[in-house]
């Protein structure tokens, strides 16, 4: 038996039968959906100088993926929401219930109340071939929510739009219809995410995180 040690290059190539790239992504994809925020000043890691400020994050835990000040998107459903963004982090998505009636109130009635509520749509962003959840939780986002829902099944655009009032300034998303010609998953990826997002548990917990979203 030959002692000479081998290079890369000699390495013989014998792939599992069952190692496709199709099993490689489901076992290594998460199923969380990652989530869109628009990045303002009240951000630490936009205070940190770490992400640009008025650009939208594709955010899945501590990785915030710079989606610009602008992009375009698939509008595929909403649902509504009302959360609990500390000390633990809680959704609720059944309007009747105790629980989303008492964060709506919470959000309404109290300042920094730790809580938002409105629409949250599922969105298809196909230049980054990724979902994403965007959820309308202050009333800067809550007033434009109209103009998402008016393009459901169809592609939109949305901005970042500097808004100034004589006492505060903050950014705020603005959405219009976008002609352009995009593809989307098959309908049997599609149908597995629009039946996870349509029928959420009555109340989910979620990790908690470092950053503090924009309310």
């Amino acid at each position: 038996m030959t002692t000479e040690l081998a290079t890369i290059a000699d390495l013989p190539i014998a792939p599992s039968k069952f190692a496709t790239p199709e099993a490689l992504s489901k076992l290594t994809t998460s199923s969380y959906i990652s989530r869109i925020q628009l990045m303002g000043g009240n951000s630490e890691i936009v205070k940190e100088g770490k992400f640009p400020i008025g650009h939208f994050a594709l955010v899945v835990g501590k990785t915030y993926e710079d989606l610009t000040s602008e992009f375009n998107a698939v509008v595929l459903a909403w649902r509504p929401k009302a959360m609990q963004f500390q000390p633990e982090i809680l959704s609720s998505y059944d309007p009747e219930s105790t629980l989303f009636k008492k964060f709506v109130e919470r959000a309404a009635s109290e300042s920094n109340s730790g809580c938002g509520y409105g629409p949250e749509f599922l969105f298809w962003l196909p230049d980054y071939e990724k979902f994403g959840l965007f959820f309308c939780s202050n009333i800067t986002a809550r007033n434009e929510a109209p103009n998402i829902a008016a393009l459901m099944r169809k592609v939109c655009t949305v901005r970042s739009e500097l808004i100034k009032t004589k006492k505060y300034t903050w950014h705020g998303p603005r959405i219009t219809k976008c002609d352009a010609e995009v593809k989307v998953p098959s309908i049997e990826v599609l149908s597995e995410i629009l039946n996870k997002f349509c029928n959420p548990p009555a109340v989910e917990a979620e990790p908690a995180e470092q950053e503090n979203r924009d309310r």
